[in-house]
Formats: structure tokens, sequence, C-alpha cells
């Protein structure tokens, strides 16, 4: 399964599972791994040489969490991914999802500046 398919599968999920985990180490050749299940696992899916940025708990306001949210940078670009944060129902899909838009954007070409 192509990134941008399973970046779409991840955004789409509510829970991680076992399923969603096995296409996300497809997708990126890796052994099998509760990325999408456990924030340490999803930690491990963060592209090397690239940090993170953010990973928070947003409210609505009056202290009720309603999601998650984590962004990505390459120090040595000191720019964020083009696609804002999605917001996603726990702290291990937010960095997935996070991991998997740093993927697909450093498999692009490069931008003339």
């Amino acid at each position: 399964m192509s990134l941008p398919r399973t970046l779409a599968l991840v955004e789409a999920a509510l829970v991680g599972s076992t399923e969603l985990d096995d296409a996300i180490a497809t997708a990126l050749g890796t052994a099998s791994a509760p990325y999408s299940q456990s924030l340490d696992a999803a930690m491990m899916l963060v592209p090397k040489g690239w940090t993170i940025a953010q990973l928070a708990q947003r409210t609505d306001g009056r202290g009720r969490a309603v999601g998650w949210i984590a962004d990505l940078y390459r120090p040595d670009l000191a720019v964020l991914p083009d696609a804002p944060a999605r917001l996603m129902s726990t702290a291990a899909l937010a960095l997935t999802t996070a991991s998997l838009r740093a993927y697909i954007d450093r498999s692009r070409p490069a931008r003339a500046a």
C-alpha cells in the first residue's frame, strides 16, 4: 500500500489497531509494531533527521479534551511540512500521522527557492 493511502487510513481512524499497524509497516517496509496504539512505538516512526516540533492535547476551551495534534520538522530546514497538523483521537495516531506526512514530504522533489 502506498504512503498516501496509508496516511488516509490513519487519518480516518478513531482508534489504533493491529490491521492499521500492519498497513503502516508494509508501506514503510518495516517490522510491524503497535505504531497506532502506542506512543513509544509511534516515536520510532519519526524519520531520521526530523524532530518533534509539537505534540499536544487540544481542549474545547472548557477543559474537555477534543484530540491530539503533532508536527515534525527538520532542523536543517527550520520549516514545518506544508500540511497543518490534523486533530487525532490519540497521541499515537497524531504522531503516526505527522511521521507519515514527513515521509511523504521527504519523498517529493525539492522546490526551487
